[in-house]
């Protein structure tokens, strides 16, 4: 079904002891949607998955995941997670890394390294080459790398655009848009807003961890021109430093 519910929140906050990381979220990502989840940092974005994923226990509301509620784990090898802070074993190599994610998410074996050699071969990863000797953008490939291994539904992606360089950026925007187009359900986070606004049809913005504002692409780009325009609106406070 086109329209099926894979992500949603109902007046949801989260809590870190007196601290109110995100306050009173609702939303709903239908299968073959993507949603850009935009701030500043510390806005609640991370909160947003890590509630999501079960990483976290909102103080309030109700989170399911492919209609699953809280109590009830989630069928995680469908989703493909990419955190921003990610660190694979350094002391695996790209191609061990990548099969111990293979072997976890229950892939036959042929399957296994028929993938794990296609994934390698996307990201331009050396198999042999250790963990601790990749460059930070090669472990971002790396990372990127496990998080679309297997038969995923949804991707989480927290700037997943760090340290690429632009012709993996191309490769990956083109990916994405393929993934949503073909039924997947994409949650993106970034800074860099011109990647955002071309792999995504709906945005959120959370400012100081409220909604404050939400929409189609389209409505926005309709709106103010631009998605970087759109932000300085809704997620951006207005300066009060004077003299800058």
């Amino acid at each position: 079904m086109p329209n099926e519910p894979v992500v949603e929140f109902e007046n949801v906050s989260v809590r870190y002891g007196s601290k109110t990381a995100l306050e009173s979220l609702s939303l709903t990502v239908p299968k073959g949607a993507g949603l850009a989840i935009l701030g500043l940092n510390g806005a609640g974005k991370t909160s947003t998955i890590r509630a999501l994923l079960r990483m976290v226990r909102p103080a309030s509301g109700s989170v399911r995941i492919f209609q699953q509620p809280l109590g009830i784990r989630p069928d995680f090898h469908r989703i493909g997670f990419a955190p921003e802070d990610a660190e694979p074993p350094e002391f695996l190599s790209c191609g061990e890394y990548l099969s111990f994610v293979a072997s976890a998410l229950g892939l036959p074996t042929a399957e296994r390294r028929e993938q794990v050699q296609k994934l390698l071969d996307w990201f331009e990863l050396p198999y042999g080459k250790l963990v601790r000797a990749l460059s930070k953008g090669m472990r971002r490939r790396l990372v990127l790398a496990q998080a679309m291994m297997g038969r995923r539904d949804l991707l989480i992606l927290d700037e997943p655009l760090n340290g690429l360089d632009p012709v993996l950026i191309v490769r990956l925007r083109d990916r994405l848009r393929e993934f949503v187009a073909q039924g997947g359900t994409l949650l993106y986070c970034s800074h860099l807003l011109s990647e955002v606004e071309q792999c995504c049809d709906s945005v959120l913005f959370l400012r100081e961890g409220r909604v404050a504002a939400s929409g189609s692409m389209t409505a926005m780009q309709n709106e103010f021109g631009t998605l970087e325009k759109a932000f300085l609106r809704h997620a951006a406070p207005q300066p009060t430093i004077k003299g800058i």
